[in-house]
């Protein structure tokens, strides 16, 4: 099995097809809250949202193949009556393609920029 890398990524064509597909997924399975994939609104609100200085996404990648992505964000919690203000990163979306759904982590995970 290949080395799984992760890596950041802001190329909206890599993960455009497995957006379509959870996207797709979601609107038939709950059109009362899912809206149908629009190719042209889903590119323009990811770019937008790759620009936030809170966001990040990251590839997953075997071998020459995406695997899948995972976007992340930073959040902040204000203090309340129960906890301390404090920033938070939650994961957004983690989508990854049907062929790499189920395999085991590999046990080679390979960060480049050491995480």
């Amino acid at each position: 099995m290949s080395a799984l890398s992760i890596r950041p990524t802001k190329n909206w064509e890599e993960i455009a097809p497995l957006i379509r597909m959870l996207q797709t997924m979601h609107a038939d399975a709950r059109p009362d809250i899912h809206r149908a994939f629009d190719a042209s609104a889903a590119k323009a609100e990811f770019l937008a949202t790759v620009q936030k200085k809170e966001v990040t996404f990251l590839a997953a990648q075997m071998g020459e193949e995406t695997a899948g992505y995972i976007h992340l964000a930073v959040h902040r919690r204000p203090t309340n009556n129960m906890i301390w203000g404090r920033k938070v990163l939650l994961i957004e979306e983690l989508g990854v393609f049907p062929q790499f759904r189920g395999l085991k982590a590999p046990e080679d995970i390979y960060f480049p920029h050491g995480g």
